[in-house]
């Protein structure tokens, strides 16, 4: 079988862990890295056998990963999905909805795959829910912190997550929510989401915490931890996009969906700080 041929930009916390697993990938070939930080790259690049990833080496590359700080999500996918090249954007896809609008219109234009990252939905240790099964949940998500992700508030960096699974488990409308923050969303912030089926959801993020939380109570007071060492949910997650960049079908968490995750996010950012009123759609 031909290797799919694979880069890796933005080799931070999360962009060195895309490259490490991807070379340990049989069926994956991993071309290059490519980073601000050229000793970063340099050194991650011997480490697993590739290359800097440049303009030159970019014409031997599939599919690429886009790890770098949210700012820098849009131009780069939008530059690789104008070279016909698969892309794998971590959450949040993009810092608009209007430039999440243009990657989706990108991909379907050249026919390729564009998948987010939203990393949870690979993880086995969370159910996977239907609306009929509940009538709401409550989702704890707290982290220590870190000095690793400052460009983004904890809504974009955290929050998103459970707002991705909270849509997939219910596809009814959001008729309203409520968020507030002791922070203006900075470290900390709770979202309450109403659905038009009544099914509701209180999401709960902070990343100042002494120790690492996440969690989920289920309608009937249940509490489910997806916080184990069960699985390898990035390498799920990775091992998706090869086998769809393979097969050309449609990736699990689709441009589409990562819009409606962000689309989410920047209602309760904008709550938070004042610009939205909570019966707002």
């Amino acid at each position: 079988m031909k290797p799919i041929r694979v880069g890796v930009i933005g080799i931070g916390h999360m962009g060195s862990l895309h490259a490490r697993k991807y070379a340990a990938m049989p069926d994956v070939e991993l071309v290059g890295v490519r980073d601000i930080d050229k000793d970063k790259a340099i050194a991650l690049a011997r480490e697993c056998g590739c290359r800097i990833l440049d303009d030159f080496y970019m014409a031997d590359v599939d599919a690429v990963s886009v790890c770098t700080p949210v700012e820098n999500h849009f131009r780069i996918s939008r530059d690789l999905l104008r070279r016909e090249i698969d892309v794998l954007i971590e959450k949040p896809i993009a810092s608009t909805v209007e430039e999440a609008d243009h990657l989706i219109m990108l991909a379907e234009i050249h026919h390729l795959i564009l998948q987010v990252g939203h990393i949870e939905r690979f993880n086995p240790l969370i159910p996977k829910l239907a609306m009929g099964d509940l009538s709401h949940v409550e989702i704890v998500r707290n982290s220590p912190y870190t000095e690793r992700v400052r460009d983004i508030g904890v809504v974009m960096d955290l929050m998103i997550h459970d707002i991705d699974l909270v849509l997939s488990w219910n596809s009814s409308p959001i008729t309203s929510l409520f968020a507030e923050s002791p922070d203006k969303g900075v470290d900390s912030a709770f979202a309450q989401i109403y659905f038009d089926n009544n099914f509701y959801a209180h999401l709960r993020a902070d990343r100042r915490t002494l120790s690492t939380v996440r969690g989920m109570y289920i309608g009937n007071g249940m509490y489910i931890d997806f916080n184990g060492n069960y699985g390898d949910p990035l390498a799920n997650e990775l091992r998706a996009f090869i086998h769809s960049v393979r097969t050309r079908k449609k990736p699990l968490v689709t441009g589409e969906v990562g819009k409606a995750a962000l689309k989410v996010a920047i209602k309760i950012t904008s709550y938070i700080k004042g610009e939205l009123c909570p019966t707002s759609r």
